[in-house]
């Protein structure tokens, strides 16, 4: 599997993860929320079979900006977070960069509040554990009785009736005379108290260290939603970052939209001119039609002509074969007699060389005598001879 058809993949099942949660947040809000899409702002943003087959790369990075787009402006309906300017006109739709923009604001401004309380409480657990309290509280208070009251308001009175010196001379006597008494009377009671103090300040200890506990475990948490702040930073940044891709593709998009759109018109238009030259078309392929026709039937009755020459010819052709085999017969016999022939030549020829060899002879006999005849002087008989001769040889050549 190639790089390009998984990313495909990812990309679409990212597309479907984005539809479904739009889908549950619909489905699980009572009110109705109004939320236009970004790729087709006049149908409903809510889209439950989300059919991704045969898409290409483009369209379905379309189709996740379309749904982020939703997912942000259904959040920012949730929160109600629009920016109020006076004398200002608000947009009916924001852009994808303002949603963005409008829900991170927000979504920081939560986080910090949330941050502001978990230290706010955090500090008070501390400053309970710290605090110094006194011991004498509401519900450990120490029982005075009357009696004491009274020896106390007498003793103040008193007091307040001496002067000072005389005041801090009596001071220490009056403390020594009456705290014994005092004591003794308040030791039951603050056994009791001291009790219930005790038992009070465990149940306190163990609080405090529950809540140092909770502190150390929103320290933690605080720390991992810190991280995922930073992740979520990022992610933003990528998002940013794709939103921009997103928009140069889309550009490019766009000018590639209005070259098809030209190229189209000028198909239409040779599409017209196609057609015009298709019906003048037409009209010669009537004519030729007709024209057709009428070689057709030229053409039935030369078929029928030619018919009968074929069959006119095809008689000839028999008659002119019976005549070559005749004649091949003749020639068969030619051959033979010319055979014959050229062997009665031979015998002939041999039978002339015979002759010729014989009249040679012959002529080597008459020269002979013909040279002893002319000796002798006589002409005439040598004269007859050569005449006898030359016939001879001459009958010997037919």
């Amino acid at each position: 599997m190639s790089v390009k058809s998984t990313l495909l993949i990812a990309m679409g099942q990212d597309a479907i993860f984005l539809n479904n949660i739009i889908n549950d947040i619909f489905n699980s809000r009572e009110e109705d929320i109004s939320v236009k899409s970004w790729i087709r702002p006049w149908e409903s943003s809510r889209n439950n079979n989300l059919s991704i087959k045969g898409l290409s790369y483009e369209e379905i990075l379309e189709i996740i900006i379309d749904r982020m787009y939703i997912l942000v402006n259904i959040f920012l309906e949730i929160m109600r977070v629009t920016p109020k300017k006076p004398k200002t006109l608000q947009p009916s739709r924001y852009s994808l960069g303002t949603a963005v923009q409008l829900f991170y604001k927000h979504f920081c401004e939560i986080l910090a509040d949330k941050m502001k309380t978990e230290k706010i409480a955090c500090e008070k657990s501390i400053n309970l554990h710290i605090s110094d309290k006194n011991t004498q509280t509401e519900i450990t208070t120490l029982t005075v009785c009357d009696s004491c009251n009274c020896a106390v308001t007498c003793i103040k009175r008193l007091l307040r009736s001496l002067k000072n010196e005389e005041q801090a001379k009596l001071k220490c006597q009056i403390f020594d005379i009456t705290q014994f008494g005092c004591m003794l009377k308040v030791t039951s009671s603050i056994e009791e108290s001291l009790h219930n103090l005790f038992t009070n300040l465990l149940k306190k200890d163990n609080d405090i260290t529950r809540k140092m506990e909770i502190c150390e475990s929103l320290k933690k948490k605080l720390e991992e939603k810190d991280i995922k702040i930073t992740i979520m930073e990022e992610e933003i940044d990528s998002l940013k970052r794709m939103l921009q891709k997103g928009s140069q593709k889309l550009f490019k998009l766009n000018d590639e939209k209005k070259q098809l759109s030209d190229n189209l018109s000028f198909k239409i238009s040779t599409i017209d001119t196609l057609e015009q030259t298709i019906n003048s078309l037409k009209g010669d392929l009537n004519e030729s039609t007709n024209e057709t026709e009428k070689l057709k039937c030229i053409n039935g009755i030369m078929r029928k002509n030619v018919d009968s020459s074929i069959e006119l010819l095809s008689k000839s052709a028999t008659i002119f074969e019976e005549k070559i085999a005749k004649m091949n017969q003749e020639h068969e016999t030619i051959k033979l007699i010319l055979m014959q022939y050229e062997k009665s030549l031979l015998y002939l020829n041999v039978k002339l060389g015979k002759i010729a060899k014989h009249f040679a002879k012959i002529e080597i006999k008459l020269e002979g005598i013909i040279r002893d005849t002319n000796t002798n002087g006589k002409e005439e008989n040598v004269n007859n001879l050569k005449q006898k001769l030359i016939d001879i040889r001459v009958n010997g050549s037919k």
